[in-house]
């Protein structure tokens, strides 16, 4: 079925757009960037993040929309960049990173890290708020791949690409707010499962939470590609 051919209007300029589509997508096609953290074109939208908030004009002031959840409707004019969104934005990547271990020196995903990319893309350069420290398990069970819960950030990209791509179910998410965690969906840890290095769940990990093991530092995540070149988008799997 052919989809229907609207125009919206984005930072001032029109764009067309698809009846359906969301307007990250239409956004992204049009060559504006937004920040996505939980998006991923491969997955389902969950607006978790908030880091692709904008304005959509007719909602009100104090309204914000999740870009990656919210369709496009005709005449629809969009704001992605403003003082208020730049403030929620950087608000966000902040809490963040004073919640989990995200200390980027000591990292193997360092340079590789769209939760950094995204921070120097945005111009993150200090932390208002004290960091949380709090110790959480890193589960090296499995032969071939490492969880390092510490630098997890909740964004819900395993689970939902365990569930959706790889048809497996691996990973769950437990607990609430602070207490938080990522866990393997069974009784047991991630040697346990039936998770494999080459599963999307793990190749999307947009953080150095769950890695292969014997990568550190190495070719595949030593060529530091988001030093060279600013993030523009999810990193697709290899």
């Amino acid at each position: 079925m052919k989809k229907e051919k609207i125009t919206i209007t984005v930072d001032g300029k029109e764009v067309a757009a698809y009846a359906g589509e969301t307007i990250l997508d239409a956004a992204k096609r049009a060559g504006i960037y937004i920040p996505t953290l939980c998006h991923h074109p491969l997955l389902s939208n969950t607006g978790a993040c908030r880091m692709c908030v904008v304005k959509i004009e007719g909602t009100g002031r104090q309204n914000l929309n999740s870009s990656c959840t919210t369709p496009v409707n005709d005449g629809m004019v969009v704001t992605t960049e403003s003082p208020e969104i730049k403030k929620m934005r950087r608000l966000n990547l902040e809490l963040i990173f004073s919640e989990r271990n995200h200390q980027c020196p000591f990292c193997e995903k360092s340079g590789n890290c769209e939760l950094q990319a995204v921070a120097y893309r945005l111009g993150m350069d200090y932390v208002r708020f004290p960091f949380l420290w709090p110790k959480k398990e890193v589960d090296a069970s499995h032969p071939d791949i490492i969880h390092d819960a510490n630098r997890c950030m909740l964004c819900g990209r395993c689970v939902r690409s365990s569930e959706e791509v790889d048809k497996k179910g691996v990973f769950a998410i437990k607990g609430r707010g602070i207490d938080s965690d990522v866990t393997v969906n069974i009784d047991g840890r991630l040697g346990d499962t039936e998770v494999t290095k080459d599963d999307v769940a793990i190749q999307i990990c947009p953080t150095g939470s769950l890695c292969e093991k014997g990568l550190a530092y190495s070719e595949r995540y030593g060529e530091r590609r988001f030093d060279m070149k600013p993030i523009e988008g999810p990193v697709e799997p290899k």
